[in-house]
């Protein structure tokens, strides 16, 4: 497409297997500020209805193992592809949304498009669930209206806005080929939603611990938290958010401390602000 009918048109994409819970809140979100038209979802063999009835376009990968290589080399070449009709492509996992930072304006799309980089990352932070106090999420509601917690995770400062081709790497947390970081826009946020429901996180970890991983994979530990033990799982929400979570309420000193950093990438717990509840 000339670059003049490519002018002012935006695009998202995901690759998905089996994500009947995300994938639905993923599509609506995109597709309510993009248009259902310019949403993308490579299909990863997903075999729980979770793609049968989407609005948007689906495009269905039928290898069979799962390699985080293969995934990171697959969506690199399909944003190229999308590159020759639109003008900025943003790629996310499905567990990952986009939108405006408080007094950044409230129009994504206008966002993405003021974008004047080859490549920017976001701000990412992750939603937290407090199951003491807080039930299973509604996913046909907004989530920063269910949750009251979240923290800022450096780790989720991903380059996810494009407006040239890019090599991802795996798990998309940085470009090939590029050893300096892209810069980061901080009026663009991106909420994780992989801690946001205690049941949820459990039913994705027992169906990814039983599909057929490469071995390239598994040998060189490649998104090893995907393989955890429930015992691991349940450890990671009882340390990390239960008792963040509790130190907060009570007022006690954060940890790990709030300055970020490679070394140090997840920041304290903190209220989700106002402005942002019911926002996503």
């Amino acid at each position: 497409m000339p670059d003049s009918q490519r002018k002012g048109r935006v695009c998202a994409f995901t690759i998905s297997r089996n994500e009947r819970h995300y994938l639905p809140k993923w599509e609506s979100h995109y597709g309510g500020r993009l248009g259902f038209e310019n949403i993308f979802v490579l299909d990863h063999r997903s075999d729980d209805g979770s793609t049968v009835n989407l609005r948007c376009r689906s495009i269905s990968l039928q290898r069979e193992e799962y390699c985080e290589v293969w995934k990171s080399q697959v969506v690199s070449e399909f944003q190229s592809r999308l590159l020759q009709d639109y003008e900025v492509v943003v790629y996310s996992d499905v567990d990952e949304l986009l939108f405006p930072a408080p007094g950044g304006g409230g129009d994504l799309k206008a966002l993405l498009l003021s974008v004047e980089e080859e490549v920017v990352a976001v701000t990412g932070y992750d939603l937290l669930h407090y199951r003491e106090r807080e039930p299973a999420l509604d996913l046909s509601r907004p989530v920063t209206s269910q949750r009251s917690f979240w923290r800022r995770n450096w780790y989720l400062d991903k380059p996810l806005i494009t407006r040239s081709p890019v090599q991802w790497s795996v798990g998309s947390h940085h470009l090939e080929g590029r050893p300096e970081a892209p810069p980061r826009r901080d009026d663009i946020l991106m909420l994780h939603l992989h801690w946001a429901d205690h049941e949820i996180a459990f039913e994705k970890l027992r169906f990814l611990r039983s599909i057929l991983w490469s071995e390239q994979s598994v040998e060189r530990g490649l998104a090893s938290h995907n393989r955890f033990s429930d015992e691991q799982l349940e450890r990671v929400y009882a340390e990390d958010i239960d008792n963040a979570v509790g130190r907060l309420l009570s007022g006690r000193p954060a940890e790990p401390p709030p300055e970020l950093s490679q070394a140090s990438p997840i920041g304290p717990v903190e209220h989700i602000p106002a402005a942002v509840r019911g926002s996503v």
